[in-house]
């Protein structure tokens, strides 16, 4: 007998370390399974700093149509004001 009888080889615990770390990637960069189809989760300050963006962007609609004239009467004030609706929809529906 020797004296490394009964340890198991240093190459096989090498790829043993090398196919955990494998297995640990394949699982990181997985999709996560509650995120809907063509989506991706998107890290916290990104999403927090999308979140501020939408809400000043709403604010600024919201502004631009409370400057306009109470009675609407040309085309163009009426697609402005179309324009500014459909805006702040698009906007509460990113939001949430």
């Amino acid at each position: 007998r020797h004296q490394d009888f009964g340890r198991v080889p240093e190459y096989l615990e090498q790829r043993k370390a090398q196919w955990e770390e494998q297995e640990y990637e394949k699982r990181r960069n997985a999709p996560d399974p509650n995120c809907p189809a063509g989506m991706c989760l998107m890290p916290e300050e990104e999403r927090k700093n999308t979140l501020q963006v939408l809400q000043q962007s709403k604010e600024e609609a919201l502004g631009q149509l409370r400057r306009m004239p109470f009675v609407i009467e040309t085309p163009s004030q009426k697609k402005r004001q179309e324009f500014l609706e459909s805006k702040l929809r698009e906007i509460d529906t990113a939001i949430g």
